[in-house]
């Protein structure tokens, strides 16, 4: 018969939550790796039962790091990677995600990312995107890419701006960078918009696929 997890529990439970989170698991499909059932992984997390060894072993081979979860210690590589419990919720979430959803969210993480660093950097850097003066240049050509007209891009009811605004910042009359919100760069990047070429013109890693063609203005 199996051995019991004869150590002290303080603390496991909550360990392997976290374990389980940060590798992007559910309880029922964790705990079938472990050869248990939904309620027995349940109750393994919040402290009711010990787990025996043949569950750790089997959990295991998810590189799950079991000396985290005994001794409460990371090891190895592990303990420089180390995710916070919120960065991995985000990766739990995003693995719960379809591939065209993760695009978009990998697009909108870019757009924030790419606003907060516009926003920071020094002048005389590579990235000082107040004194660039192309942005609105930018947020054309990204636009025409896409094959969208800006009345398209308003009426998504996405934007903190209207119609107006838009045109205006395309027309050099905003300063997008520090008068636009992240939340309309998130938009701008939900419908394929390049962020980080438009802030800093440097085209993304992962450059969004054009949608369907419409009429360019």
């Amino acid at each position: 018969m199996p051995r019991q997890f004869c150590i002290c529990m303080s603390g496991f439970g909550a360990r392997l939550k976290s374990e389980r989170i940060r590798l992007g698991y559910s309880q029922e499909d964790f705990g079938a790796v472990g050869g248990v059932a939904r309620n027995a992984q349940s109750n393994y997390e919040s402290g009711k039962r010990a787990p025996d060894t043949d569950y750790l072993q089997a959990i295991a081979s998810l590189e799950v790091d079991i000396g985290y979860l005994i001794k409460g210690i990371r090891t190895g590589s592990l303990m420089d990677d180390y995710l916070s419990e919120a960065e991995a919720e985000l990766i739990s979430s995003y693995r719960r995600t379809t591939v065209e959803q993760r695009a978009v969210i990998l697009q909108v993480c870019e757009a924030i990312a790419a606003k907060y660093e516009s926003e920071h950097s020094k002048p005389g850097t590579q990235f000082n995107t107040q004194n660039d003066g192309h942005a609105h240049l930018r947020l054309n050509i990204e636009r025409k890419r896409l094959g969208l007209t800006a009345e398209q891009i308003i009426s998504t009811n996405r934007m903190s701006i209207g119609l107006d605004q838009y045109i205006d910042a395309e027309e050099d009359r905003v300063n997008i960078v520090s008068e636009w919100s992240g939340v309309d760069f998130a938009a701008l990047a939900s419908l394929g918009m390049d962020i980080r070429y438009i802030l800093l013109g440097v085209r993304s890693v992962i450059i969004p696929e054009p949608k369907n063609a419409h009429a360019q203005n």
